[in-house]
């Protein structure tokens, strides 16, 4: 097939797409509009200190050393809150009557937030009333039932109570009436004297709820009542879930009048220790319009390194590409004197803010497209531009592609060869991206320019895809994978004794191919029980859990269930991301592992709850099913899923002609399960950090010894492999007495 009649395959696929969605009625709600929320910009101001009028202007004209009397103020509204009370609850999740009076005393009074912000807004000569929006804490119906002596979060009539006086004590602030229908004796009233001339250049809009997630059950009931009483007081409610928290989507049912989806990919970027590619940023985008959201623009530690502000910068380029730049946006800007701590980040906000379009870090460019008549192999080259150096490609998958498997080659041209930079097998439900996911190929630093690129897809199909859906990246979405990521490995002498918290039945699966919990067949249909799990936490296992199969011989597999919970009870979650690599000739160690043998990355084909405790929707049971309808003939199987929260495994089963056949499969646990921390021990190795795959750059959770300690480390590639080269990924960072291994 030549070039030209690809390109009319792929229109022609374009054009059938698209007449099956006009023959659609459209679902999607899109953005939120300015008018209707009733701001455009609005910043979430942590008041974990005290901030003068002086600090708050700089802040709100986003300066970060000059003088802020004659700048243009950013934000049309500012919403205050507190990540933690004054007794150090987390105000999100368990609160009481003290650490809700203690918020109260830090908006209010001659130096409280609320008049340091007018006064400061009074200074720059704003003509226009800001809109401030207040938190309101957790009501915790479980943990934290006792309020006060007498007042039981437990109890409906005592939150209604709650709540009431709560914005009754917010509205006295703005010299708004008062209409409580609830008075405790409990509950004091504060004095607050006429509000003064200055005050009224803030309006209070509402009230922002602090829980980011909505859970089933008491917790819609205890939103839903709150709703309807901020409304019953003439305000309105704002809310900021995280990407793929429970009821998310479902924001309008109970009466939340805004919400503004986190994409939370300035915390979980590839160089900060996650998985995240900047995809997740376009996939953000697609299912805020699809369900009427806005998108929150997220920075890292005040963007303070290079790194952290060419996310940042990503986050605004997004914004002109998916149109939520126009569209009610909120601003987590972290806890510091400036909204940012560095120049360039502070000036892409002000220009951001002012609808100018900022410039994405990657580039897109004409790719010549070949495509092979005798089998589905698409390849295509571009040069790269001069003076710059990709560091990886980035591929969104068009609805029409979105389910595309196979390997994809990522190759650059570099002193008169091809040089392979990045290899992946692809084939991954993620099911926080929905239908618009994307795929990264990460490249390691190059020591001679590359002067051209060349990827190439080998699958079952060819992909549809144009130029708009491969993207040339500048700043570093990670390093390239190699043939070890995944691999097991020790450490001698240890640095540490491992302490798992939910191990195997026996130790024989960390070292080699053995039975134990996991072709046990017993697992748990509801509620997770104690004894019957192997557990792993994300933020100990930086989110990928990889556990290796063996069926004995070689087998014709129809079907993989994976038994697992979710629910978010005591932190146990159903997984983020799942696929499973199938192979006959090696044991897959990643899906960047396919150098040295076959290997195929098949996704999660369902995702099924089998049950929930009684009394407990939150604490349920389930399966992970793999699906293969080809019957494949293999002898070994990875799972590799990534983690959110605890991932608690139960029982694996592998069919072959509709029979289980578990009874012969043994398995192997490439990912240790989690350890308690050792506190006697500093930055100890968990067994995985050093073949993950995910380097960070920083002090974030790295295996390390003292100088003139010796250490020897055996990785075990469990096959004979071909090896280009062993690199080693150190810090060095004298300043903090950090160095490279000398030999």
């Amino acid at each position: 097939m030549t070039a030209a009649a690809y390109s009319v395959y792929v229109k022609h696929i374009l054009l059938l797409f698209l007449l099956r969605q006009l023959l659609t009625v459209s679902t999607d709600k899109g953005y939120p509009t300015v008018a209707r929320a009733g701001f455009h910009h609005n910043a979430l101001l942590y008041i974990h200190q005290s901030y003068s009028s002086q600090q708050l202007a700089k802040w709100l004209t986003g300066s970060l050393e000059t003088d802020a009397s004659n700048s243009r103020i950013l934000f049309d509204a500012i919403t205050i809150l507190a990540q933690y009370s004054s007794s150090g609850h987390k105000t999100e999740y368990s609160t009481n009557k003290q650490d809700w009076l203690s918020f109260l005393n830090m908006i209010s009074g001659p130096t409280g937030i609320l008049a340091n912000l007018s006064d400061a807004i009074t200074t720059l000569n704003n003509p226009k009333k800001v809109q401030v929006v207040i938190m309101m804490p957790y009501l915790n119906p479980v943990d934290q039932q006792d309020f006060s002596p007498t007042l039981n979060l437990s109890s409906r009539i005592d939150r209604q109570q709650v709540v009431e006086w709560y914005i009754d004590m917010v509205k006295q602030q703005f010299n708004l009436s008062l209409c409580s229908k609830y008075v405790h004796e409990e509950l004091p009233r504060f004095t607050v004297p006429t509000i003064p001339p200055l005050f009224r250049n803030l309006n209070l809009w509402g009230i922002y709820l602090m829980r980011e997630d909505i859970l089933p059950g008491i917790n819609e009931q205890i939103i839903t009542d709150t709703v309807e009483i901020v409304h019953s007081q003439g305000l309105r409610v704002l809310w900021i879930p995280y990407k793929g928290a429970s009821g998310w989507h479902n924001w309008a049912k109970f009466g939340i009048d805004v919400a503004i989806l986190q994409p939370g990919y300035a915390f979980s970027a590839p160089l900060l220790g996650g998985t995240l590619n900047s995809g997740r940023l376009r996939s953000t985008a697609k299912l805020a319009y699809q369900y009427g959201l806005g998108v929150e623009i997220e920075t890292n530690q005040g963007a303070t390194t290079e790194y952290e502000t060419s996310l940042l910068q990503d986050y605004l380029a997004e914004g002109a590409i998916e149109g939520y730049q126009h569209a009610p946006t909120a601003y987590f800007l972290g806890s510091y004197d400036s909204i940012a701590k560095s120049e360039k980040a502070c000036s892409l906000i002000r220009d951001y803010t002012a609808g100018i379009t900022i410039p994405p870090t990657f580039f897109k460019t004409v790719w010549n497209w070949t495509i092979s008549a005798q089998n589905p192999v698409l390849e295509i080259v571009a040069t790269v531009p001069s003076k710059i150096t990709p560091r990886g490609i980035r591929i969104d998958w068009s609805l029409t592609s979105e389910n595309w498997q196979g390997r994809v080659i990522g190759e650059g041209f570099s002193n008169d060869e091809w040089e392979t930079l990045c290899s992946i097998e692809v084939g991954e439900t993620i099911w926080q991206d929905g239908n618009w996911t994307s795929a990264s190929l990460p490249f390691s630093p190059s020591i001679s320019p590359i002067l051209a690129l060349r990827i190439t897809f080998i699958g079952l199909s060819q992909p549809a895809l144009t130029n708009d859906n491969i993207l040339i990246e500048r700043v570093p979405s990670g390093f390239a994978p190699e043939t070890s990521t995944g691999a097991s490995y020790s450490i001698s002498p240890a640095t540490t004794f491992p302490n798992i918290i939910y191990g195997d039945s026996t130790h024989e699966t960390l070292h080699k191919f053995s039975s134990g919990l996991l072709v046990d067949d017993s697992w748990s249909s509801k509620g997770w029980k104690a004894g019957m799990s192997i557990g792993y936490t994300s933020t100990y296992h930086r989110n990928h859990v990889r556990i290796a199969l063996d069926m004995g011989q070689l087998t014709n597999v129809d079907r993989i269930l994976v038994y697992t919970h979710g629910g978010t009870y005591a932190g146990i979650n159903w997984p983020d991301a799942a696929s499973i690599l199938l192979s006959s000739d090696c044991v897959p160690l990643s899906p960047h592992s396919s150098s040295d043998c076959n290997i195929t990355s098949h996704p999660c084909s369902d995702r099924i709850i089998t049950g929930y405790e009684e009394h407990n929707e939150l604490d349920q049971g389930g399966y992970l099913s793999f699906t293969f309808a080809n019957k494949p003939f293999i002898r070994w199987a990875t799972l590799d899923v990534v983690a959110t929260g605890w991932l608690m495994l139960d029982e694996i089963q592998v069919f072959s002609n509709g029979k289980t056949t578990t009874d012969k499969v043994k398995y192997r646990l490439l990912s240790s399960p989690s350890q308690r921390t050792d506190a006697t021990v500093s930055y100890p190795d968990n067994g995985i950090h050093l073949t993950d795959g995910l380097f960070t750059g920083s002090m974030l959770a790295p295996t390390g010894w003292l100088k003139n300690e010796s250490r020897t480390i055996t990785i075990d590639l469990l096959i004979l492999r071909l090896i280009r080269r062993a690199t080693i990924w150190s810090l060095d960072k004298p300043s903090w007495a950090v160095s490279p291994p000398q030999r």
